[in-house]
């Protein structure tokens, strides 16, 4: 029987993870934050970008995509922007060409949208989705994923029939929602 987390996994300063008996450990985390008033039972996205981390998800409440500023110091959200966007599954972040962007799927599994998130020039918080394009794709109602790429932001979703896709993002010539 699968369960849903729902509430946040607090570590302590680092965790090991796990390695066959007798084997070195395959790595250690260190200063493992969660956010305490955030829940998502959905995959989220995280990039870095101009010295900053940002994080999305899609909240567990509304299905919401929510973006924020992510203080790594304390391990709390600075800023967060909730979008009128929803999503049935997770959400994907990236940056590229020194800019961000998310995409989500659609509640019903068939469009994938992604957006640039314009962000706040002096803190660098995000403020809101600009460039919002649509694609209508046959996915299988999973998160696509962000895939940022010398040149051109490509996007990688799993189809209908169960089979990886990935496909060029030509922003320029894409039809605006």
């Amino acid at each position: 029987m699968l369960r849903e987390l729902v509430a946040p996994i607090v570590v302590s300063s680092f965790a090991l993870l796990s390695s066959p008996a007798g084997a070195d450990p395959c790595c250690v985390l260190r200063d493992v934050h969660a956010t305490s008033t955030e829940h998502s039972t959905a995959p989220m996205g995280v990039t870095g970008l101009g010295g900053r981390v940002y994080i999305a998800w899609t909240d567990g409440q509304s299905s919401k995509v929510d973006i924020a500023l992510y203080d790594t110091e304390s391990g709390a959200v600075a800023h967060k922007l909730t979008t009128a966007q929803t999503s049935a599954a997770g959400v994907s972040l990236a940056s590229w060409n020194d800019a961000l962007y998310v995409s989500w799927p659609s509640k019903s599994g068939n469009i994938i949208s992604i957006a640039q998130v314009r962000l706040d020039a002096k803190t660098g918080a995000p403020a809101e989705l600009t460039d919002l394009y649509v694609a209508k794709l046959r996915t299988h109602g999973s998160t696509p994923i962000l895939v940022p790429m010398p040149g051109h932001l490509s996007v990688l979703w799993c189809g209908t029939n169960e089979m990886p896709n990935l496909a060029r993002l030509d922003l320029l010539d894409t039809k605006k929602r």
